[in-house]
């Protein structure tokens, strides 16, 4: 395999170094990355495509695309024949700073805001005096449109198409994972939406929020298992995910108007 030729150069602000990424490679590479810390990270692509891998996410970048992830150890896959440049800055002391808030992980398709920012960001004025004050600026600018992003509604002209691909890996995670008490914002970092844009897109597709569709999803199961099998309701609610028995037959019954052995009763051949 041949080794991608690659450059990095680094630029202080006034809360830590920006890092700028380039390779070049003829071969499909994946290169292993890490980082001192598990500080959410910001990543922009401005150049190519790449793979993001951690242990909890799998997310293909697009030129303009960018995301925050919170991992130290990760991998970068390349295609065949790329040039690949991406950003690479550790938020956290910068939000800190500015009192934002909560920036959570997910997956940003660039506004004209966002690329309007980055595209000053990589044609720095000259001449500058004080470079990494201007620097921080571009950054903090950079941070408030990701977060005005994140708090808006999906705007109707946004890809509706992909949205739903978003929605459906979101089912289908919860379908995968139906004993486990998951949380919006666990199921968006897998997905890679952030969470506020994928509980909109979640909600148009299904009518429902997450822990409701995991619910229902959990009383569908049930109801196989009552009418397909002879296992007892006690094993049925363990392997439904339900720690408690009360908790079961209450949402099995707003469900179903019925009790789970009436309706084993009634079903079951």
């Amino acid at each position: 395999m041949l080794l991608p030729t690659s450059n990095l150069q680094e630029y202080a602000t006034t809360d830590g170094p920006l890092h700028l990424y380039s390779y070049v490679q003829k071969e499909a590479v994946e290169l292993n990355q890490e980082q001192p810390t598990e500080a959410l990270k910001l990543l922009l692509v401005t150049e190519g495509a790449v793979r993001l891998r951690t242990r909890e996410v799998d997310w293909l970048l697009q030129p303009g695309n960018c995301c925050l992830f919170r991992s130290r150890l990760y991998q970068l896959c390349l295609p065949d024949h790329a040039k690949l440049q991406f950003l690479l800055y550790n938020i956290e002391p910068l939000v800190k700073r500015m009192d934002l808030g909560v920036f959570t992980e997910g997956r940003f398709h660039p506004t004209a805001k966002l690329q309007a920012i980055v595209a000053e960001m990589l044609n720095t004025p000259a001449p500058n005096a004080f470079p990494d004050k201007w620097l921080s600026v571009q950054l903090s600018h950079l941070l408030l449109a990701l977060l005005e992003q994140m708090e808006q509604p999906v705007a109707v002209e946004e890809d509706k198409q992909l949205l739903r691909h978003y929605a459906l890996l979101a089912d289908n995670y919860i379908r995968q994972h139906l004993t486990e008490d998951l949380t919006t914002l666990q199921i968006a970092r897998v997905v890679g939406l952030n969470e506020c844009t994928l509980k909109q897109v979640f909600s148009e597709q299904f009518g429902t929020g997450m822990a409701k569709r995991q619910n229902q999803l959990r009383i569908m199961l049930a109801k196989d298992l009552l009418v397909h099998t002879n296992k007892s309701i006690r094993e049925i609610i363990l392997e439904c995910g339900y720690l408690r028995e009360a908790t079961f037959r209450e949402n099995f019954d707003k469900l179903t108007q019925l009790t789970p052995a009436q309706f084993r009763k009634m079903y079951k051949k």
